[in-house]
């Protein structure tokens, strides 16, 4: 098993602010020690592949009509997904680099402290309250919420995700939809985080969309070619890669909460005790 395989990672600088590594641009921290936790890419495989058959067995669902109708749908896989992940154990492995005084770059050699096994990170998720002018998804655009919550030793992460749902109501396979309906939803919560999608469920499966996407001067709507999946979403999740530490709890006064907050990018930030 490839411990170091993941793409991304949790970095936890002892005395300071909790930032994300990105990808081939390591973060510099003045005297700290940086510990690095990065979970089993094969476990991931193995998340995404259960989240999958979740999707397939949904889009089975929708095919036949046993379960119709968006937010009846939305509600159902919450649930689902929250069965599934709930209780996955993950493998990762920690290293600790140590960082120079002054600026100096981060060391090429790392200790590895460990390797272990946890349960994964929690996910929790509802629907936004839909009725009335002031309603939840009137202000955000979102249908639904979705948060990780993360209390293992040593690792604590809380942040989620907004999603607006559309039912592809075609017979035929699903291409593009591009409504100016999904654009203004997307345009609401884009104003509240970066960390937003439009997931369309149709007989075939589900497809997601960065809302960022509608921002480029030629778009022309949401089309499959560029969709990513359910699956891959979270476990860009997982991996810290998509999130807004903001968006941290899944109850009525807390998304109120963020709602009024003013917009900050939170996008790869998560907290640590």
């Amino acid at each position: 098993m490839n411990l170091l395989g993941a793409q991304s990672c949790i970095v936890i600088a002892l005395g300071s602010i909790l930032f994300l590594k990105r990808e081939a641009k390591p973060i510099l921290y003045h005297r700290f020690l940086k510990v690095t936790y990065m979970f089993s890419s094969d476990d991931l495989d193995k998340l995404e592949a259960k989240i999958n058959s979740v999707e397939k067995d949904f889009a089975e669902r929708i095919s036949d009509t046993t379960i119709v109708g968006e937010e009846a749908i939305t509600e159902r896989l919450l649930q689902t997904l929250e069965t599934s992940i709930n209780g996955f154990e993950l493998s990762y492995s920690a290293s600790s680099p140590f960082v120079g005084t002054g600026g100096s770059s981060i060391s090429k050699n790392t200790a590895k402290l460990q390797t272990s096994r946890i349960i994964s990170p929690r996910i929790m998720g509802r629907s936004t309250v839909a009725k009335g002018a002031n309603s939840e998804e009137s202000i955000s655009g979102a249908d639904a919420v979705i948060v990780l919550e993360s209390e293992n030793p040593g690792i604590e992460a809380h942040k989620g995700f907004l999603f607006q749902a559309k039912k592809h109501s075609g017979n035929g396979a699903f291409r593009s939809i591009g409504t100016s309906e999904i654009r203004d939803q997307c345009r609401k919560m884009l104003k509240l985080t970066r960390s937003s999608y439009a997931i369309i469920y149709h007989n075939d499966g589900f497809c997601c969309f960065d809302c960022k996407d509608i921002n480029n001067e030629k778009w022309s709507g949401f089309h499959k070619r560029k969709s990513i999946s359910l699956a891959k979403v979270i476990r860009l999740f997982m991996m810290c890669q998509v999130g807004d530490r903001q968006l941290n709890a899944i109850d009525k006064t807390s998304f109120k909460s963020f709602l009024s907050s003013k917009k900050i990018d939170q996008g790869l930030v998560i907290s640590a005790k």
